[in-house]
């Protein structure tokens, strides 16, 4: 009977230590995290991109944080007039993913949702997203595919452990 109730008691700990089989699964985010989390804060003011959106389309392992092709890059610079914005820089490259993915739905009429496809058109341009042929960049496909995962596990952790400001939430779940 005393294993019984040991095991009764010790099963919702294990539970915690099981579930938590990812760093991401955490309720507590890293300092790196807080500062992406700000980023997309803003992203998601300026340019309505959903907050998941945004972290998913960041390089994980950056910087640089993102990798357009350079025309995209320079054309961003001069529209923000931001000419020292740099894809090492976390607040820059959110601002270029927000600013590119407002024009990817514009000119190829994607929505937020299609994860995917934004990062496949930051990668190729937005000319080189419309002209490609399925399966002629398996590995920026396959990198696609991954950014839509981390995407939807961003979107889970994020209903999960809601970021908070000041002990409010600052975004929306879309």
């Amino acid at each position: 009977m005393r294993s019984l109730l040991s095991l009764v008691m010790l099963t919702p700990l294990l539970q915690g230590c099981l579930w938590q089989t990812q760093p991401g699964d955490s309720c507590d985010y890293s300092g790196r995290e807080e500062d992406q989390l700000a980023a997309v804060q803003v992203a998601l003011q300026r340019w309505q991109m959903p907050p998941a959106v945004g972290l998913a389309l960041l390089e994980p392992k950056g910087p640089p944080w993102v990798r357009p092709r350079p025309l995209d890059w320079d054309e961003y610079r001069m529209q923000s007039e931001n000419w020292s914005a740099s894809a090492a820089e976390l607040a820059d490259s959110v601002d270029f993913i927000g600013w590119f993915g407002q024009r990817g739905k514009q000119r190829l009429r994607l929505d937020w949702q299609q994860v995917s496809d934004h990062y496949l058109a930051i990668r190729l341009g937005h000319g080189g997203y419309f002209r490609r042929i399925k399966g002629q960049h398996p590995q920026l496909e396959q990198q696609a595919e991954q950014a839509a995962l981390r995407a939807e596990q961003w979107q889970a952790r994020l209903q999960r452990c809601p970021p908070t400001v000041a002990g409010e939430r600052w975004w929306q779940v879309w």
